[in-house]
């Protein structure tokens, strides 16, 4: 699974479209294109008149991936742009490198969530007495909710399938080891 860089817009976007439009976008996760990790350099024009506006540090994204993340957010801006053909191949959106950051894609940050909870799942299970882990078990236990974050991170979101035997291979350990 190629793993992708995203960007987090935290300020408003320099550029030719009205402020409200422009404002729209802080605050979404973006992915980058695919290959980019980070800012690149390009001379650009302006969205809108094409004028010249110098070479600029900025992040390549996908129209069709941008105006799908915005659009759930607000339509109007979405149509803003489609209106003025960013949905086509040949555009790209490029966001100044001042008002974007990397951040962790989507899927690190839900692995994180899941991985959080089913650690302490187990953990108040264990804690509660509700389940007993030997303590010759407790390393064991560390490591096979290693291997299933890492089928999870390999896996998603693809193939569901290959998470479910994941996790439970892992729910069948955790029963067989606290008997």
């Amino acid at each position: 699974m190629e793993r992708r860089a995203y960007i987090k817009i935290t300020s408003i976007p320099p550029g030719e479209a009205p402020e409200h439009i422009r404002q729209s976008w802080v605050g979404l996760t973006l992915p980058l294109e695919k290959g980019y990790e980070g800012p690149i350099e390009v001379e650009l024009g302006g969205s809108v008149t094409g004028k010249y506006r110098g070479r600029r540090s900025v992040y390549p994204v996908l129209p069709w991936e941008a105006l799908d993340v915005l659009g759930k957010e607000n339509t109007e801006a979405a149509v803003y742009w489609g209106s003025r053909g960013f949905y086509s191949d040949n555009n790209t959106f490029y966001f100044d490198a001042t008002c974007a950051e990397i951040v962790s894609p989507p899927e690190d940050r839900q692995l994180n969530q899941v991985f959080k909870a089913l650690i302490q799942g187990v953990r108040a299970k264990v804690d509660g007495g509700q389940i007993s882990v030997p303590e010759e078990f407790d390393g064991e236990l560390a490591n096979r909710l290693a291997d299933f974050t890492r089928v999870w991170a390999e896996n998603y979101p693809g193939n569901q399938a290959e998470i479910d035997n994941a996790q439970q291979n892992l729910l069948d350990w955790v029963h067989s080891a606290t008997k």
